[in-house]
Formats: C-alpha cells, sequence, structure tokens
C-alpha cells in the first residue's frame, strides 16, 4: 500500500474549485417526478462537487462545465458520471 501525499491548495485551484461551485449551484435543480436523475461530479485533484442533474441533460451539462473548467486554463479538470 502506498500513501499519498498531503493535498495542497494552491490560489488557482481555490478559484477552479470556486468557479465550479458557482456552475453547479446554477445547474442544480429539482429533479421532476418521474425523470431518472445522473449524479455528475466535477473537480479538479482531489476538489470534486457533485451534483444532480435530469438523466436527459447530463451530456450538455457535463460538457458545459468541462467546457468552464477549461476556460480557466485548469489541464486537470474532470467531470465524472
Amino acid at each position: 500500500m502506498t500513501a499519498s501525499a498531503p493535498a495542497t491548495v494552491s490560489h488557482h485551484n481555490n478559484a477552479v474549485a470556486q468557479k465550479l461551485r458557482a456552475l453547479a449551484d446554477l445547474l442544480e435543480a429539482p429533479a421532476h417526478p418521474g425523470v431518472s436523475t445522473a449524479v455528475i461530479a466535477v473537480g479538479y485533484g482531489n476538489e470534486m462537487v457533485p451534483f444532480v442533474v435530469g438523466e436527459n441533460e447530463w451530456p450538455r451539462t457535463a460538457g458545459m462545465l468541462l467546457a468552464a473548467s477549461r476556460d480557466v486554463c485548469d489541464p486537470k479538470a474532470r467531470v465524472t458520471l
């Protein structure tokens, strides 16, 4: 078993995390009854922001979030489902 390096948060990481949190807050909406939902997590390094989105919306939403995170020059940005 190998030990992980301690997580460090730089100013850049904080800016990325704040932008992703803001996007997640804007996109998070209550699910309509009977609509399947998916949980999408976006983040940088160990910083992940999960949120729930309607299943039919997640591909567009994931694309928007990834594009926005790349906008702030974040080569480690990722979007997972």
